[in-house]
């Protein structure tokens, strides 16, 4: 009775006393790896991770319901302490799993963090170190501050991978954030283009990623599939920063940005279908900046339709959405829309759908729409010129420059083309009289107090190096 009492207390010390996955461990998705690989890396030993087969593959583990397993054959070395190991099989109901490495105790023994699923049983599979082969295994275990690293790949999920549930309420640390990184061939190594992996779904989903608060996810390419998924991204809590991807072949949205504090930055999104209703939907105090939103048969970006949020959309470029529905940026309430450059959308280039005062919408050049360059569906022509919706520049909207609302004083019609090649996407401005040049350094130019700085600003979302007419800086995807 009382070595039971015994080995019970044991049991449950061990369990609290090694609770989980360590929050800083990082978590190794290759195309190359293996789903029943150790998978991740947290500290204190060589990093075996990061590669595609396990250090160590042995069938002859033991476990005794405790937090020790031993191996005859498996030649534990202090260098293992720190990474994951994979767990599965034998003679006892062993739910298969990944557990992290503490402590070496000798060539034959090892402690790792948890005690849960180890019952006593021989012949058991353990796998220290490689990488994953896809994301989903390192999605079910993840923990809170993991870090989830994807070498340059092709990868698929089957089902919605949901981490609605994962997320500190307000991050205040680096220690509280979750990462969802790309790389092509070394962590950090910041790709674009090709050289970023890119994971498809197939089967069964409906939005590919559903997170909580306190996400970042950077230099990916997420792919919706042909025929299968609605969205990419589907986030209903504050505190999300997105930068570096690639958004693409959705039904419905790319990414519904559904509460605020959320950062969508240096993203593509293309390929949106007929099905979808906008590319970027954000109700909330958001900002979304340096992103290439083009080619998509829906909306660009649709912005506060419920009072008391204001959405900041700064540098982008929004073009060639189709449809005769489809306009650059539907907007309500007050948004701030500044220095974009809005092309070629089926219907208007900026669309204000209920008559409130677009805060700050200065510095957009709206050319090539087959509406207006600027419509407000509500007349409100009857306040006069306003100082916050001033400095854009029209050229060549089908319908006219503005409509329900009189624009300011500083704005520029232009009298031809003012981009350097529109045909291939390139909307840097051009140095003709009445086109690219008469944009720069006419945009919106603060002086600042004391009367002694001032700033030149360009009008559109690519600025020349000088604000005149030395070489523009390019959005790299």
């Amino acid at each position: 009775m009382i070595n039971s009492l015994f080995r019970l207390i044991y049991f449950l010390f061990c369990s609290k006393a090694f609770a989980a996955i360590s929050a800083a461990a990082q978590w190794e998705v290759r195309s190359t790896g293996n789903d029943t690989n150790g998978g991740f890396y947290v500290s204190g030993g060589t990093d075996y991770s990061q590669q595609d087969s396990p250090q160590t593959a042995v069938t002859d583990g033991v476990t005794n319901g405790s937090t020790t397993i031993t191996s005859a054959t498996a030649a534990f070395t202090t260098a293992m302490v720190g990474n994951g190991v994979y767990v599965a099989g034998g003679t006892g109901s062993i739910t298969a799993g990944w557990y992290q490495i503490v402590t070496r105790n000798s060539a034959t023994s090892i402690t790792v963090d948890r005690a849960t699923g180890l019952t006593t049983g021989t012949g058991v599979t353990l796998r220290v170190g490689g990488g994953l082969a896809s994301v989903v295994p390192a999605f079910a275990n993840y923990v809170l501050s993991n870090t989830i690293w994807v070498k340059n790949g092709s990868y698929t999920i089957s089902a919605n991978i949901d981490k609605s549930g994962i997320g500190a309420t307000t991050p205040t640390s680096t220690t509280q954030w979750n990462r969802f990184y790309g790389y092509n061939t070394t962590h950090g190594d910041a790709p674009t283009g090709s050289n970023r992996p890119t994971i498809t779904a197939t089967g069964s989903v409906t939005t590919m990623f559903l997170f909580a608060q306190g996400w970042e996810t950077m230099y990916i390419i997420f792919d919706c599939g042909t025929t299968v998924a609605d969205s990419v991204f589907g986030i209903t809590q504050s505190w999300n920063v997105f930068k570096f991807c690639k958004l693409m072949n959705f039904k419905l949205y790319s990414i519904s940005l559904q509460n605020q504090y959320i950062w969508l930055m240096d993203c593509e999104i293309t390929g949106g279908t007929s099905a979808a209703s906008y590319a970027v939907y954000s109700n909330g105090n958001n900002y979304i900046a340096n992103c290439w939103i083009h080619d998509n048969a829906c909306t660009g970006i649709e912005c506060g339709p419920s009072g008391g949020f204001l959405t900041f959309v700064h540098n982008c470029v929004i073009s060639n959405n189709t449809g005769a529905s489809s306009d650059g940026i539907r907007t309500a309430y007050s948004n701030a829309i500044i220095n974009n450059t809005i092309y070629g959308n089926g219907r208007d280039g900026i669309r204000n759908s209920d008559g409130y005062i677009m805060r700050q919408t200065l510095n957009n050049i709206l050319a090539g729409n087959a509406g207006y360059g600027m419509r407000f569906t509500t007349d409100s022509s009857s306040l006069g010129a306003l100082l916050e919706i001033d400095y854009n520049a029209y050229w060549n909207n089908t319908t006219g420059a503005i409509t329900g609302i009189t624009q300011g004083v500083h704005s520029v019609t232009l009298s031809v083309d003012p981009f350097t090649n529109k045909a291939g996407n390139d909307f840097t401005l051009n140095n003709t009289a009445g086109g690219g040049a008469a944009c720069k350094g006419a945009g919106y130019s603060p002086s600042f107090p004391g009367g002694v700085m001032t700033s030149v600003v360009d009008i559109g979302a690519l600025q020349a190096a000088a604000g005149a007419a030395a070489a523009q800086h390019s959005y790299v995807y």
